[in-house]
């Protein structure tokens, strides 16, 4: 594949290893720990501005291991599971369940906590996500919760709530369509309306290849909602085999069609496939997507209604690589041990311009 241009650089060193980040507003991001500590940094300065102490003391659940397992393909390295940074909100979840919630007070740098969500106490949360105003939370009892931001970490009661019935995996909202999309362990994508909990609107199970299965389990890993170019959508979904799968939804005149809600694929298969475990799938704009995997890539592949391509990718990451955040301007990423990697093809631009 050919290279991408852009400014790379290590934009937060961190004295723990990283697990899972989020970016809240550019350039603060929270990063979740190995310990289970979550830090606040500043990417552009380089800064470490707060961070939580006394998580490593926790005690995880019991019986978590083959759901962390599912979770981590194979590579646990402790820690958070998932983190999700809204402005000044940051929520986490880890071994010993439930959400913890934070506040980075952003005179003093202190990361303030405002308590955990009592409803989800001894539930392992695996998924995490602050979309319109809402805390979005999935667990390993199949359960997908919508708590409203403004009432935490006190509300009792999920506005809305989903039960898939099978621990979920992976987790994608998309504001913009109102659909969000979610993988569960007996391989199937739920897909849902972001307002509506009456149902799931459509499942299906990914014809992935899982023949050459030996002793490792084969699960869906990644998810997400891809906007086309020319309007519509696409769910992508990411396996533990390195496989990406399309499923295009039958949107017309702005709508998704409830009733029929999905179509064959023209390509269904993103190749050539990753070899390890697909971890993250984001769209950075409409038509393209990156993709994440323990093979220690990001690539970048253009999604039309017709075909797939495969543009390039970014090489060097480790097989600890969790989350990708894009706001179509820079790629941030861990998988580099202690620190934050971040493409920055403005830069780039900037330098070519001058």
């Amino acid at each position: 594949g050919r290279d991408a241009k852009c400014v790379t650089s290590i934009s937060a060193s961190l004295p723990d290893w990283i697990r899972r980040l989020d970016v809240g507003d550019y350039p603060l991001a929270a990063c979740g720990t190995s310990s289970g500590n979550i830090f606040v940094a500043n990417l552009d300065s380089g800064e470490v501005l707060g961070q939580t102490t006394g998580n490593e003391l926790e005690k995880p659940l019991e019986d978590i291991d083959t759901i962390i397992d599912m979770l981590f393909s194979g590579y646990d390295g402790g820690g958070t599971i998932a983190v999700k940074m809204d402005k000044t909100l940051i929520c986490s979840a880890g071994r010993k369940g439930s959400v913890q919630i934070w506040r980075l007070d952003v005179d003093t740098k202190d990361i303030v906590s405002q308590g955990s969500l009592k409803s989800l106490e001894g539930t392992l949360v695996t998924c995490l996500d602050i979309v319109d105003d809402y805390l979005w939370v999935a667990t390993a009892d199949g359960r997908l919760h919508a708590y409203d931001v403004a009432e935490l970490p006190l509300v009792s009661e999920p506005e809305l709530s989903w039960d898939v019935q099978s621990p979920i995996l992976s987790m994608s909202l998309h504001s913009e369509s109102g659909y969000g999309c979610l993988t569960t362990a007996d391989w199937s994508v739920c897909l849902f309306s972001l307002e509506d909990d009456d149902n799931v609107i459509a499942e299906w199970k990914p014809p992935f290849d899982f023949s050459f299965r030996t002793s490792v389990e084969a699960f869906l890993t990644s998810t997400a909602i891809i906007p086309y170019k020319e309007g519509g959508y696409v769910v992508a979904t990411g396996s533990s085999t390195g496989s990406i799968y399309l499923k295009p939804l039958n949107w017309n005149d702005g709508l998704l069609d409830e009733s029929d809600p999905l179509k064959q694929a023209v390509k269904s298969e993103c190749l050539p496939k990753h070899s390890g475990p697909v971890k993250c799938l984001e769209s950075p704009f409409p038509g393209l997507m990156l993709s994440g995997g323990q093979d220690g890539s990001i690539r970048l592949w253009n999604v039309l209604e017709e075909d797939v391509k495969f543009l390039y990718s970014f090489v060097g990451y480790k097989v600890w690589l969790g989350s990708l955040w894009t706001d179509g301007e820079r790629l941030v990423s861990d998988g580099a041990d202690n620190t934050v990697v971040v493409h920055d093809f403005v830069k780039e631009k900037e330098a070519e311009s001058s």
